[in-house]
């Protein structure tokens, strides 16, 4: 028995060996300080057999639909790790777009020359400034970020496996797409058309900034049914008080924003005969 335990001891220990040797061969870096560089970005993971099965994926895609309507800006962080050697020294990476409908200046604004790898860290963050255009509430942008190499990084590791073994995702670069569709909630679509009326997004929009709500807010349980008619005698007061002061709200159709009855807006003072 004891023979045999040694034995399997034996077969684990060259299993780890050759593991390690493989992971060696594939991820060490190279003489002279000279690390790996790569994008690694895990959107979700899974559990299995007490283990955690991350699911990398090599674009990312946000949303100013979930951001404050007076922020005309947002930043994305986008993972950059090392492979292979660490320094005691803070080190350069370089980054480039290479591809894209996204407008530099326009859309998001321009990456830096370089950027840092901390000290003895394995891993830093890219910050990515998108900026908030009209455009983004009926398009998707995106734009492709690609490492480049230097005197200090290679492109050691151009593919990731993904933890499930099956899947292999690019490292070397990253896309990011973005927007700012709005999709009708659920909650709107059961509750809130008796009061808001037909959704647009130009009114959902004016709802929320009425009443400080985010969208997310209508999914996640901020937004309740026993709160809506409230919401419904503010926005129409809200509404009102334009109207009377001959400023307005108008609809995506260039007709006045009306909502339901009993929360409907008095424009008669505009009707011509």
């Amino acid at each position: 028995m004891e023979k045999y335990f040694k034995t399997i001891g034996v077969l684990l220990l060259t299993l780890v060996l050759q593991s390690c040797e493989k992971e060696t061969m594939r991820y060490e870096g190279e003489p002279g300080n000279i690390s790996g560089i790569y994008f690694l970005y895990s959107s979700s993971y899974t559990m299995s057999g007490g283990m955690r099965i991350e699911h990398y994926q090599d674009s990312i895609e946000v949303t100013f639909a979930q951001v404050p309507a007076n922020l005309e800006e947002m930043t994305v962080n986008l993972p950059v790790r090392v492979l292979g050697n660490l320094s005691d020294k803070e080190r350069a990476f370089k980054v480039k777009v290479s591809s894209g409908t996204a407008v530099e200046n326009v859309d998001y604004q321009p990456l830096q020359e370089e950027y840092m790898m901390p000290a003895n860290q394995e891993s830093t963050s890219l910050p990515l400034v998108l900026l908030r255009t009209d455009k983004l509430k009926k398009e998707k942008l995106d734009l492709t970020i690609e490492l480049v190499e230097n005197d200090n990084f290679k492109l050691l590791l151009p593919v990731k496996i993904n933890d499930d073994g099956k899947t292999e995702v690019v490292t070397t670069h990253i896309k990011v797409i973005f927007s700012e569709i709005y999709t009708e909630s659920w909650q709107y679509q059961l509750f809130g058309r008796d009061i808001f009326g037909p959704f647009t997004v130009k009114k959902f929009e004016f709802v929320n900034t009425v009443m400080h709500w985010s969208p997310s807010d209508w999914d996640d349980g901020t937004v309740t049914y026993g709160i809506l008619p409230y919401a419904g005698r503010k926005v129409q007061a809200e509404l009102q008080e334009r109207a009377d002061k001959n400023t307005p709200e108008y609809d995506e159709d260039g007709s006045f924003m009306q909502l339901e009855a009993p929360y409907t807006v008095d424009y008669s003072k505009y009707e011509t005969e």
